[in-house]
This record gives structure tokens, C-alpha cells and sequence, in this order.
């Protein structure tokens, strides 16, 4: 349930969409902070940044060395990065045909708690989830969105000053293969699927789901959408 502040707002808050093609890892990362300075300084209440990333493992302050199973030669002959992180978490994978978004949200001035903060993306993904007639859920003590036992959605985050920063990755005709040379959100365990293997008589399309996706973000948090149209990324 979201908080009283948040439930009761009358009136939709603008938030900025950013949507990138591939972009990587690092470029993503400083577009963040500078959306991060903006928010600060009440300059944008909120921004949404969607993107899909080269082939890369990044390492949240969970994570561990060994949580990588491949030396680096190989990883770099794969042409895969591995970058550590300031966001909460474990391991994990990023690749093209998956979708991460990041969203940078004043979360004292809307008046959502942390707990409230990753129910809700939740609830966007597993909304997302429904319109490819996939059923999603939660784990208890477990974020992210599941399909039975697999994970098709990772959420890692890092909240600084009431602001958010980081986000989530929903797996849409992702290669999956490249999560098996990882040690996956610190679990040996733990394998992934997509909607692309959950619905292979649907059309995985990867534009499609991002605009799901950013559509149903807003609905769930109470966000008008103000595309941002500049050819620059900021």
C-alpha cells in the first residue's frame, strides 16, 4: 500500500523521460547523477531514464569477487565489462533485449517510504507483465518478479539524500546464457527466464515493452509523462 501523502495527491507530478538505444554502462551511470544534481536542487521533481546496455556485470555492494565464474581474458574476448556499483544488491547482468530503467524520484517529497518505493516498481512490473499475458509475483524477502522459481526481473537500488537512483531490469528476449557465468543476486540457484521464453507466440519487442513499461511506471506512482526530445543526453 503506498503512503497516505502519495495516495491522496490530487494532482499528477511531471516526470522526465529519458529513452535511450544502447548505451553503456558508464554513460548511464553520469546521466544519472546529473538527473540526481536536478532533483536535489528542485529543479525536476522526477526523471525516468529507460535504456538497454552493451554486455556488462555489475557488481553491487553485496556482491563478491568470486561471484564472477569467467578470468578476465574471457570476459574480455566476450566483449562483456564488469563495474562495481554503489547500489544496494548483488551481482548481476545487463545486455541488449533486456530493458533497465532508472528512475531518480524525490521519494520524501512524494511521500513514499523505501518499502513503498520497491512495491511499487513491483507492481509496474508485474502490471508490464499482464499485458504479455505472463503472470508475475513476488518473493517474500526476495525483490524482484518471478515466474514460479525463475526470475525475469532484478531490482537494485540506492537511495541518497530521499533521492532515488539505480533501478530495475525486466528481461525481455535477453540471452540468457550470460547469467550462468555469474553467481546471480549472490545465489547459486537462481535461474532466469524472459518474456521471450514465457511467451514465445507473443512478440518480444522490445520497444513495445518500453513503453509499457514507462506507461504503467507513471500510472503506479502518479507521473505525467514529459518526453525529453533533446538529441543531447543532457
Amino acid at each position: 500500500m503506498i503512503s497516505h501523502t502519495h495516495k491522496e495527491s490530487t494532482e499528477n507530478i511531471p516526470c522526465l523521460v529519458k529513452t535511450l538505444g544502447i548505451t553503456d554502462y558508464r554513460t548511464a551511470f553520469s546521466i544519472q547523477n546529473t538527473l540526481f544534481e536536478r532533483v536535489l536542487k528542485a529543479e525536476i521533481h522526477a526523471a525516468l531514464i529507460i535504456v538497454e546496455h552493451p554486455h556488462v556485470y555489475t557488481l553491487g555492494r553485496r556482491s563478491k569477487e568470486e561471484d564472477i565464474l569467467l578470468p578476465k581474458k574471457q570476459l574480455q574476448r566476450m566483449g562483456v565489462e564488469v563495474i562495481k556499483t554503489n547500489r544496494g544488491g548483488a551481482t548481476t547482468y545487463h545486455g541488449p533485449g533486456q530493458i533497465v530503467a532508472y528512475p531518480i524520484i524525490n521519494l520524501r517529497s512524494s511521500g513514499i517510504s523505501p518499502v513503498e518505493y520497491v512495491r511499487l516498481i513491483e507492481d509496474t512490473l508485474i502490471t508490464t507483465l499482464k499485458e504479455f499475458n505472463i503472470l508475475g509475483t513476488r518473493k517474500n524477502g526476495m525483490p524482484g518478479v518471478w515466474i514460479n522459481d525463475l526470475k525475469i526481473a532484478a531490482i537494485g537500488v540506492r537511495i541518497s539524500k530521499g533521492i532515488t537512483t539505480h533501478g530495475f531490469s525486466l528481461n525481455v528476449s535477453s540471452n540468457l546464457n550470460y547469467f550462468d557465468h555469474i553467481i546471480n543476486c549472490s545465489s547459486e540457484e537462481m535461474s532466469m527466464t524472459s518474456i521471450k521464453n514465457e511467451s514465445p507466440l507473443i512478440d518480444a519487442n522490445i520497444k513495445i515493452a518500453k513503453d509499457i513499461i514507462v506507461k504503467n511506471f507513471c500510472r503506479k506512482f502518479n507521473f505525467d509523462l514529459r518526453f525529453d526530445q533533446n538529441p543531447k543526453l543532457f
